[in-house]
């Protein structure tokens, strides 16, 4: 049965505990990554394309493999890139021992004032919901930013109950106009 609980003044809402393995969390920062930084993705592959396509032009045509080799460093540089931005930063982000805190168990206590995060070594913190500046939905999870690059990670799994969740949209849909959660 669901925790939530309706009083005059608030609702309360506890979500089950849960632990982000570092292949979910790599696939989260990707994802963010590529819908941050779309535009320069598809710069650096349609140049790495241009350039493949003008190496098989110069190789079947025009039959100059001396052109070749001046074009095949520029693709390697240009898919280099692409992979290091698209695969490279995630996964030396996810190795980081700065992001271990990320691995542990948390369950979260949501009201219509604030989200209070307890972790299982027993830390409690507290994030007043006006700090929240952003809220971006990434896969199956909800990332509430603090500010510019901390956020908080809750997947849809740790609600209990579909009431749970639709009441979570709401308290973070009063909190900021967000389309992309409805």
């Amino acid at each position: 049965m669901a925790k939530i609980r309706w009083t005059e003044e608030a609702v309360t809402i506890e979500t089950n505990p849960f632990r982000m393995t570092p292949r979910i969390y790599r696939k989260i920062f990707t994802a963010e990554i590529c819908k941050r930084r779309k535009w320069l993705l598809r710069v650096i592959l349609s140049i790495a394309v241009l350039s493949i396509v003008m190496t098989l032009a110069c190789i079947f045509m025009l039959r100059d493999f001396a052109a070749v080799s001046s074009w095949f460093p520029f693709i390697v540089i240009m898919l280099s890139w692409y992979g290091m931005t698209r695969f490279g930063i995630p996964w030396i982000h996810t190795r980081s021992g700065k992001n271990k805190h990320v691995f542990t168990t948390y369950t979260y206590k949501i009201t219509e004032d604030e989200i209070v995060m307890h972790s299982e070594s027993g830390r409690e913190s507290k994030i007043p919901l006006p700090q929240i500046v952003k809220i971006s939905k990434v896969i199956d999870y909800y990332l509430l930013y603090t500010d510019a690059i901390n956020a908080e990670i809750i997947p849809e799994s740790s609600f209990k109950s579909p009431s749970e969740l639709e009441a979570f949209k709401e308290i973070i849909g009063k909190t900021k106009d967000q389309n992309s959660l409805k």
